[in-house]
């Protein structure tokens, strides 16, 4: 009997495995098209939290692709003012 119901719970688990179709998943898939933007949704410069601070943040950019990379920094409070660019070098941080 207890042979009986370890077989029948056996199937039940390779039944329901093959069921919900997890054997076909196919592997990680390389991205079609990299990202042109990344939003810091709040870095510091000189902020005051509460009754604390002045705050200061840091955004810490590496870049590991052979080709150079321009940055473009701006607030999102108003957009098309102010900011600046950086050019990071292939390779480089």
């Amino acid at each position: 009997m207890r042979r009986l119901v370890t077989l029948v719970l056996g199937m039940a688990l390779v039944f329901g495995f093959v069921l919900s179709g997890v054997s076909g998943l196919p592997g990680a898939r390389a991205a079609g098209q990299p990202s042109q933007w990344l939003f810091f949704p709040f870095v510091p410069n000189g902020s005051s939290i509460g009754d604390t601070g002045p705050w200061y943040g840091s955004v810490t950019v590496q870049n590991l692709e052979a080709e150079p990379v321009t940055l473009r920094f701006a607030t999102t409070a108003a957009p098309g003012s102010g900011g600046f660019s950086v050019t990071l070098q292939g390779l480089g941080s």
